[in-house]
């Protein structure tokens, strides 16, 4: 009973900061423009202080990391993609749709969703395991979700280079960046960022979770999840089930456990990458495959996490 109580209070504070976001754009309380303004602030702003923030209240961390866990959780990512990309086009011949679902494989919605997700079971401490993967992670992401989508549709395509200076100039790389480079000030010369700037960016830290939820609920249209049914079941089902589960099963016996192992469910079993919708749609991929994908994983891997966390914790993983 426990560990059932556990798992849902990871989970349920998450689904219902997005059934609120429905609620509100439902209810007509605040207008459907909101919310897309409302994630991309969060994501330039709001979401980078929360990852700012832990790496530096937790660099007392750093002293005894390994740095084994990060270049798993990356080659994680890079297998999958691997897989993905020789896989998916024999069973999915529309070019479009195929590199739709090799993105929404391997590119997982691993901020907005997982990262709350960590802080409820961990708290600070859960957010740095997530944030030490970031700066691996996320250009990987950003370089493959471009390279993929720009082979399958007839958009614009960019060189590596500019994909590279992309990446650099993400919110949240800089943010993580700037974190390892504070967090070496403090361990090394004890330095202390004065306290306006600490509590200003403590302030912001705290509105990123709730509005980061509202605002992806909120952008939420049941009704077109209809169509697509074969590519959108096969996405659904490795983004949500397969790909995590595989991943989890090798951490385990490498000798994962609590944050670490947590931080790579939630980086390898999160709902796929709002972006990803509008990277697909200027692309000229399968925009409207990639928006049902997004959210069919979204709504789906509120009871998958929540089976999975059950699972670990039953076992004392986590």
């Amino acid at each position: 009973m426990e560990d059932l109580v556990f798992s849902l209070n990871v989970v349920l504070p998450l689904f219902l900061l997005m059934i609120i976001g429905v609620g509100l754009r439902k209810f007509r309380i605040l207008p459907a423009e909101f919310f897309p303004a409302a994630n991309k602030i969060s994501f330039s702003l709001f979401l980078p202080a929360i990852l700012f923030l832990n790496i530096y209240d937790y660099c007392e961390n750093f002293r005894q990391l390994e740095w084994g866990f990060p270049a798993f959780a990356g080659g994680a990512v890079v297998v999958t993609i691997l897989l993905a990309v020789l896989i998916v086009p024999i069973f999915i011949k529309n070019k479009k749709s195929s590199a739709v679902v090799i993105q929404s494989i391997f590119r997982s919605n691993y901020l907005l969703f997982g990262i709350p997700a960590l802080e409820n079971m961990f708290g600070g401490e859960g957010v740095f395991s997530a944030a030490l993967i970031i700066p691996i992670v996320i250009p990987i992401f950003n370089v493959a979700a471009v390279l993929v989508l720009s082979a399958g549709g007839s958009g614009e395509k960019k060189g590596v280079f500019s994909l590279v200076v992309s990446a650099l100039k993400n919110p949240l790389i800089v943010a993580t960046l700037l974190g390892l480079v504070f967090s070496f000030f403090k361990l090394q010369f004890s330095f202390e960022l004065p306290k306006a700037i600490y509590l200003t960016t403590k302030s912001l830290a705290s509105v990123g979770t709730p509005l980061a939820l509202i605002s992806l609920g909120g952008q939420f249209d049941f009704k077109s999840l209809g169509g697509n049914i074969k590519a959108l079941t096969a996405a659904t089902v490795l983004r949500t089930l397969i790909v995590p589960a595989v991943w989890l099963a090798v951490a385990v016996l490498l000798g994962y456990r609590t944050s670490e192992l947590a931080a790579l469910l939630v980086l390898l079993g999160s709902p796929a990458a709002v972006s990803s919708y509008i990277m697909a749609e200027q692309l000229d991929c399968n925009g409207q495959l990639a928006s049902q994908i997004v959210m069919a994983t979204t709504a789906i891997s509120a009871f998958t996490i929540f089976i999975f966390i059950f699972l670990l914790r039953s076992l004392s993983l986590i």
